[in-house]
């Protein structure tokens, strides 16, 4: 059965070039119909309440009114289903999967790690120590295959449907099995598959942290915070 629409309202989206960024003004109209043509009328400020209940029924994964117990680990969430959300991960030894590369899969140490998810893509980032991090906490090249500067190529693991849930995000990257190289130079002494087969094979039990290579363009926590903040603004 065919569902009618009809218009009931329209809304103006007025703009403004401000000293350093783009003025929105959202203004509502209802619509009356004149000689069978619509015809605004009168317009209103349209509030954020008025935007969030549209949002609520149009995008009802968006928008959320859960309340929900927040992990030692998360470090940083936008509460949307869209992210982005920051967590950390302490380094510990866990199982590594290796496909199509001459590195063996078996237990091994993994450094400290801080993902984050956001509109379905996911980046992850090194970090020294098994501290939660802090603002001021030095970035570093996440060491692993599957990756291109932060970001991950997740390749055929499914990809959660909403950023806030980590776990369904961790699983995709610890579960998954590296199988390419994309840059080479991801540690400081020796070439990824080397450093990855000596480590699995050693049996050691923490990560050597001597070995991350420092970000440069995000250094910080803050950094990166700040980063995340433009991209939502500007809607990247």
């Amino acid at each position: 059965m065919l569902t009618e629409y009809r218009l009931a309202e329209a809304i103006l989206v007025y703009s403004a070039d401000g000293m350093y960024e783009k003025k929105l003004y959202l203004q509502r109209h209802g619509v009356a119909e004149k000689d069978g043509r619509p015809v605004l009328l009168e317009g209103i400020p349209y509030t954020l309440e008025d935007l969030t209940a549209l949002c609520r029924q149009l995008l009802p994964g968006l928008v959320t009114e859960r309340l929900t117990f927040m992990e030692a680990g998360v470090l940083a969430s936008s509460g949307s289903a869209m992210g982005p959300d920051v967590w950390w991960v302490p380094g510990c030894v866990r199982p590594v999967f290796f496909e199509n590369l001459d590195i063996k899969s078996g237990n091994a140490p993994w450094p400290s790690l801080i993902f984050v998810a956001h509109k379905r893509s996911l980046e992850v980032y090194a970090v020294k120590g098994s501290k939660r991090p802090g603002l001021k906490t030095r970035l570093y090249v996440a060491p692993f295959p599957n990756m291109r500067g932060s970001q991950v190529c997740l390749g055929n693991s499914p990809v959660p449907d909403k950023c806030f849930e980590h776990e369904e995000w961790e699983k995709a990257f610890f579960d998954s099995g590296f199988s390419e190289i994309h840059e080479a130079k991801r540690v400081k002494t020796d070439s990824l598959t080397g450093f990855w087969d000596d480590l699995v094979k050693s049996g050691a039990k923490r990560f050597p942290d001597k070995e991350l290579i420092p970000c440069q363009s995000l250094k910080t926590v803050s950094d990166l915070l700040s980063d995340l903040r433009r991209k939502m603004e500007h809607g990247y």
